[in-house]
């Protein structure tokens, strides 16, 4: 922590989420260092594809691969081939446990698909990183230190670091309840094999096997909050600071130029992110929260309590996000319209400049053009989350039960 009243540097104060990751969670033996991973060194998030230095991580890789996530698919995927087939009495997998390793394989899946993007352009986020650095410190060289935003940042930082502390135990607890009442694929399999699941070697392999795999997950989930506030930081500050730059009008428009142009160089990258993030949370976000409804009676509450969690996780971000998006729409817009009412002429060459410029605003695809994220964007968007999942429920709630083998 700085001296009393002293600002640490505008470095740690910008990249102080990705530090707090690295502190917390990358130097637990339960983690460890991933190729996703804080550079302080260089000082930027990096993603390095190379093995050399991330053995054990590739090698936890390969074990969560061949005890997590195979037997799960094996499991879900046998119990849907007996129904579909007529055989539900080759079942021996009860349907709870079927409905927790389904929504473990749908987490899964969507965490990838939001990673994949970021391997493929990680040379271009490492860009922006550097880019939006060089702006804000620029900024800041003109803005007061009573306006800057610290405490934006520092607010920021307290609850990421509250997330991962969370986040460093949780898979180790939500591994012993799996292992408790027997959630893990695993033990199935090792009773389809003939093999007792409940001798101490066997309890161990299911341990770490689950372990494992709930530790990966949630790297992944604590990468993608740790990036999501990392992002909310610098635009907050960045929007922060603009608003209370000097009261000289020539400065604030000329910053507002430099960050248009930023933020139209990377436009369509940061279109495929927004565009990518909305869609895989809406459908992720539909999924939960009809399971959260449809499983409530069919349940009990060790196995049905995660679910209502991640609906919860999902829509807490997505919504965070689109506020965020919304409020530096309308922080702009309502800043131009000041800049604009204080040209005293109409004609003057400076008032076409400020009308001739366009509102910054993070866009998303809707059909074949983008459009920006504005507060009515966010509130129909809850409404449609809303309207889908009724709907689902309407079409599919009442058959739930007839799927499932609750014991």
């Amino acid at each position: 922590m700085p001296p009393l009243g002293r600002e640490p540097p505008l470095h740690p104060q910008i990249f102080g989420v990705l530090s707090a990751y690295s502190r917390v969670l990358e130097r637990s033996i339960f983690y460890g260092k991933c190729p996703l991973h804080f550079d302080k060194k260089v000082g930027f998030f990096l993603i390095k594809l190379h093995f050399r230095g991330y053995v054990t991580y590739y090698t936890r890789q390969l074990i969560a691969q061949t005890t997590f996530i195979l037997p799960a698919v094996f499991v879900v995927a046998r119990y849907l081939v007996n129904l579909a087939t007529n055989r539900c009495q080759d079942n021996n997998v009860p349907g709870f446990v079927v409905v927790v390793n389904t929504a473990a394989l749908i987490l899964a899946v969507a965490l990838v698909m939001l990673f994949v993007p970021l391997v493929f352009f990680r040379a271009t986020i490492l860009l922006a990183e550097k880019h939006f650095y060089w702006l804000l410190k620029r900024l800041e060289e003109h803005c007061p230190s009573k306006g800057n935003g610290y405490s934006i940042s520092t607010k920021i930082q307290g609850v990421a670091t509250s997330i991962f502390n969370l986040y460093r135990w949780a898979p180790l607890f939500l591994a012993l309840i799996g292992v408790l009442f027997k959630l893990d694929a695993v033990f199935y399999m090792l009773s389809e094999l003939r093999i007792s699941p409940s001798t101490w070697t066997a309890l161990a392999f299911r341990l770490v096997s689950l372990g494992f795999g709930l530790y990966e997950i949630c790297r992944l989930i604590c990468i993608l909050i740790a990036l999501l506030l990392f992002s909310f930081n610098v635009l907050l500050r960045m929007v922060h600071m603009w608003s209370n730059i000097s009261t000289r009008n020539s400065v604030r428009v000329e910053f507002y130029r430099q960050i248009a142009v930023i933020m139209k160089t990377f436009r369509e990258y940061l279109i495929l992110a927004a565009t990518l993030g909305i869609f895989v949370g809406f459908m992720m976000q539909i999924a939960f929260n009809y399971a959260t409804v449809t499983c409530f009676d069919l349940l009990s509450f060790p196995y049905y309590h995660v679910i209502p969690y991640i609906a919860i996780v999902l829509g807490l971000m997505v919504m965070s996000f689109l506020h965020v998006a919304a409020t530096i729409h309308q922080t702009f817009h309502e800043k131009l319209q000041v800049l604009r009412g204080m040209c005293r002429s109409r004609e003057r060459a400076r008032f076409k400049e400020l009308r001739a410029l366009k509102i910054i605003a993070f866009e998303v695809m809707l059909g074949s053009r983008a459009k920006p994220i504005e507060k009515e964007f966010k509130i129909a968007y809850l409404d449609n989350v809303l309207q889908y999942t009724v709907t689902l429920i309407e079409l599919f709630g009442q058959d739930v039960s007839s799927y499932l083998i609750v014991d």
